[in-house]
């Protein structure tokens, strides 16, 4: 992220979002908004003992073959192709809905490559050509073979 990015983020304390972590003053799930141009909001746990470093994507009830991981790294780039609910778009979504918005934040990423490839994050979890060819099309993928399913982000 860009350090006008980096200086701009408002962190506040958002702990009725994750209710089951149980989380102690010293365990605080944040609340980052980065930039107010990209409307969108991430979630990062930050302690010693418990660290939560991406999304974890399944279709309920699906198994582990609809599982599919990455870093919150790449939500910066979630929140440009889709402002105001990044990827958490197709939460509760059927694989058959999910498709539509899936496809529309893959082909702006693919559109606005040079952006995207902007925010890649220094330290390499979450790059451009990870996010778009290994998690969006997996997604898109799982979604269409099990146009039932529905998605989870846990």
């Amino acid at each position: 992220m860009a350090q006008n990015a980096q200086e701009s983020i408002k962190t506040e304390v958002l702990e009725e979002k994750h209710p089951t972590l149980n989380l102690t003053p010293e365990n605080k799930v944040l609340l980052t908004t980065f930039d107010p141009s990209l409307n969108c909001k991430s979630f990062t746990l930050t302690q010693t003992r418990m660290v939560i470093m991406g999304y974890d994507f399944q279709m309920k009830g699906y198994g582990d073959d609809t599982f599919v991981n990455c870093s919150y790294n790449v939500t910066p780039m979630f929140c440009a192709a889709k402002p105001g609910a990044g990827i958490h778009v197709i939460e509760g979504m059927t694989g058959s809905r999910a498709v539509k918005p899936l496809l529309e934040i893959r082909n702006y990423m693919v559109e606005n490559r040079a952006a995207m490839e902007a925010l890649n994050p220094p330290n390499g979890y979450g790059s451009y050509h990870d996010t778009v060819y290994r998690v969006l099309d997996r997604l898109i993928t799982i979604s269409q073979y099990n146009p039932e399913g529905i998605w989870e982000i846990l």
